[in-house]
Order: C-alpha cells, then sequence, then structure tokens
C-alpha cells in the first residue's frame, strides 16, 4: 500500500533529482544542436588536434599527450591563478574566450545555412544573436552581470567550447583523450589539488553554482567543457541514438557524482560520468570490428 507519506518522499527526490540535472541537461542539448547543425548544414570540421586522420597508432598517441598534456598543465595553472587572486582576470579570459568562439562558429554555420536558406529574417536573427553575445562579452568583462546571469552565459560557452571540440577531435583518439581526462581528474583529487581550488573563497566564480533547499553543489566549467565534448562527438562519430544513450548516461554519472558529494566535500566530476557516458561509444566500436 503506497502512503502519502511515501509520495511525497518520491515527489521530493524525483524534485531534487531534476534540479540536480536541469543545467547540466541544457548545456548538453545545446552542444547536441550545434552539432547536429553543423551536420545539417555541411559545415567543415575543425581538427583541434595535430592529426585529424588516425592512420597509424603514432597519430592517436601525439592526440592523446597533446590535449591531455594541456589538460594536466591547466590544474596546477588554475591553482596557481587562484593562490595570487587573478580570478577575475581568468573570469574575463574565459568570458572573452569563450564569446568569441561562439562568434566564430556561429560565423562558420551562417555562412553554409545562408547556402542552404535565403531568408531576411533569418539574417536578423543572426545579427542580432552576435550582436547579444559581443554585447555579453563586454558587459562580463565590466563585471555588470549578476551570478546567475553569469552562469547562463557560462554555461552556455561551456556548450559551444564542448561541441566545438567534440567535433574537432577524431573518433578513436577522442575515447584515449576521455580517459586521460578521468585520469588526470582522479589524480588531481588525490593529490588534493581539487580541494585546494574549491577551498579559495574567490574559485567558486570558476564554477556554476547550483542551489537546492539547504544544499548547494559546484559544477567545474571545465566539466561542462568535457560533457559537451563527449555528447556532440557521440552524434557526430556514431549519430543520434548513441547520443541520446550517452548523454542519458552522463547525466545519470552526475547525478551518482552528486551523491559522491554528500560523503566527500569534493568528489572528482569526471570519472562517473564520462566512463558511462562512454559506454555506448565503446559498445559501437567494439562491435564493428566483431
Amino acid at each position: 500500500m503506497v502512503t502519502k507519506k511515501v509520495i511525497e518522499v518520491a515527489r521530493g527526490f524525483l524534485t531534487k533529482q531534476l534540479f540536480l540535472i536541469s543545467p547540466l541537461f541544457a548545456v548538453l542539448v545545446i552542444a547536441l544542436c550545434i552539432a547536429y547543425l553543423s551536420i545539417s548544414v555541411g559545415a567543415p570540421r575543425i581538427s583541434v588536434v595535430p592529426f585529424f586522420q588516425e592512420y597509424e597508432m603514432r597519430a592517436i598517441l601525439v592526440n592523446v599527450l597533446f590535449l591531455a598534456g594541456i589538460a594536466s598543465l591547466s590544474i596546477p595553472l588554475l591553482y596557481y591563478t587562484l593562490k595570487k587572486g587573478w580570478t577575475s582576470l581568468l573570469e574575463k579570459m574565459f568570458a572573452t574566450g569563450g564569446g568569441i568562439l561562439t562568434l566564430f562558429l556561429s560565423g562558420i554555420l551562417s555562412i553554409h545555412l545562408f547556402k542552404l536558406v535565403t531568408s531576411i529574417l533569418l539574417f536578423l536573427l543572426v545579427w542580432l544573436f552576435d550582436f547579444f553575445i559581443a554585447l555579453s562579452i563586454a558587459l562580463t568583462v565590466a563585471g555588470v552581470f549578476s551570478e546567475e546571469t553569469r552562469n547562463v552565459l557560462f554555461m552556455m560557452y561551456s556548450s559551444v567550447a564542448g561541441s566545438f571540440l567534440g567535433m574537432g577531435i577524431p573518433m578513436f583518439s577522442m575515447v584515449h583523450i576521455l580517459f586521460s581526462l578521468c585520469v588526470i581528474d582522479l589524480m588531481s583529487y588525490r593529490a588534493g589539488l581539487l580541494k585546494k581550488i574549491a577551498d579559495f573563497s574567490e574559485g567558486e566564480r570558476i564554477f556554476v553554482r547550483l542551489r537546492y533547499s539547504d544544499r548547494e553543489s559546484l559544477i567545474g566549467l571545465g566539466d561542462l567543457i568535457y560533457y559537451s565534448m563527449l555528447a556532440s562527438y557521440s552524434l557526430v562519430n556514431f549519430g543520434i541514438l548513441t547520443a541520446i544513450f550517452s548523454t542519458s548516461l552522463i547525466l545519470l554519472g552526475w547525478i551518482l557524482t552528486f551523491v559522491c558529494t554528500m560523503k566527500s566535500e569534493i568528489f572528482p566530476g569526471l570519472p562517473i560520468p564520462i566512463g558511462l557516458g562512454l559506454i555506448p561509444i565503446i559498445v559501437q566500436l567494439t562491435s564493428s570490428f566483431i
């Protein structure tokens, strides 16, 4: 027999889970939409690694070392930046870089979209979007926006950056790069670097803050970028069905990660969501060799 109290507890639990995944869900959906639009209009994939063609294992190794090396250096560099009190500079750099990348992708997609559809209304919408992004860069650098507005913009920039990376890294290199990122995240956690970064009072400005009742959680912008990267990569290389499964598992992994943070003050954000999100991709790659 299901009592009213049990229903209320279940409803509260579901509400909490929806709260936890809704911002991340929005980030992943934006990344998937960008990737889908790129495929639809035939936009070129811009490589972000030394070798986009994986003809031999050496090319994959170089690609992994290239991006994993950058990621491994970024964590101590981030710690040093926060220690020096340069958080504001870091925030402005992310706003400027994310905004410029958004304008860059908007320009590429617009050029190919206008080849298929000629419309004054579409032109005006693109122009207004670009104007909004340019204005948001200036206002963010000026420190005008509130924390909530900044969070929304930075989540959008994370989606754009993740989608750009997901489309610019070849198939086999990506799997190895994501595994390497998880290992780096775990090593940083074990070394105490993640806790030291989170302990800085100004360090919260490089996180997206989620509040629910008397609890709050912080998601690193880097984590959002890597989640988006995996989602867009799965769509571009394996299709919509695999992307849906991968995205759903990323969201499940984030819920499990949040549960782990209840027992531990801080927990690495990549291993569980990325590990689960890679399962459909590994199944696809394995089945192609059988």
